[in-house]
């Protein structure tokens, strides 16, 4: 049976929005017979507009879109005048938060195995870059070493500036990826907040399925 939901300040959604940056009549949310999920914004050009979060946790300004019940949808400009909800919040029960807090919860474990499995390969990949600065050296030295019984003593020195060469190649080609760690990080501390309260809660909470602060679960 098909669903359609106003959200806004004087919407027909079962949870209250009293923030000042959404509008009265502020999005149309509709279910269609096949459970197919959309969205629509129903501000002006000029309104406080409707966005939708990415894999990133960024979120970006829509006007109509295909949607899934776990998308989470922000009324409004940032801040304390917005509301930020999962499209699943408009048809559960009024101070429920158990699926929001399942879901927080699979998605959070992914992020961590995934930062884990970073670190680990981050370590592996050390080691071998360190191996091959130590090699790179060893051989600068038995160059220069062979140089001067030779009697080639100041041709011998110049390999000694391969080994900062190698070292900094070996870094960049094998050493760990510093970067992609810092992003995971980042993405991390996007998605781990409450979805009532927005506040940032913690690994324990998470696995509770609670917020310590607002105390929704």
């Amino acid at each position: 049976m098909k669903q359609e939901v106003i959200i806004g300040r004087e919407g027909n959604q079962p949870f209250p929005i009293t923030q000042e940056g959404v509008s009265r009549k502020h999005a149309l949310l509709t279910i269609d017979d096949n459970q197919n999920w959309w969205i629509e914004n129903l501000t002006t050009v000029n309104g406080n507009g409707l966005y939708i979060r990415d894999e990133q946790g960024d979120f970006h300004p829509i006007e109509a879109q295909r949607i899934t019940e776990d998308s989470v949808l922000r009324l409004g400009p940032t801040g304390y005048m917005s509301c930020t909800f999962m499209a699943h919040r408009a048809i559960a029960p009024q101070g429920d938060y158990s699926y929001e807090f399942r879901h927080l919860r699979r998605r959070i474990r992914g992020l961590r195995q995934e930062m884990e499995n970073l670190n680990e390969n981050n370590q592996k990949r050390s080691k071998l870059a360190n191996k091959i600065r130590l090699v790179s050296y060893a051989i600068s030295v038995g160059i220069v070493v062979v140089g001067a019984i030779s009697g080639a003593s100041l041709m011998a020195m110049s390999p000694m500036i391969f080994p900062g060469l190698i070292g900094v190649l070996s870094n960049t080609l094998w050493g760990p990826k510093t970067q992609e760690a810092r992003d995971l990080q980042q993405k991390i501390t996007k998605f781990q907040v409450c979805p009532n309260c927005g506040r940032p809660i913690s690994q324990h909470d998470v696995e509770n399925l609670r917020c310590s602060a607002c105390k929704a679960k």
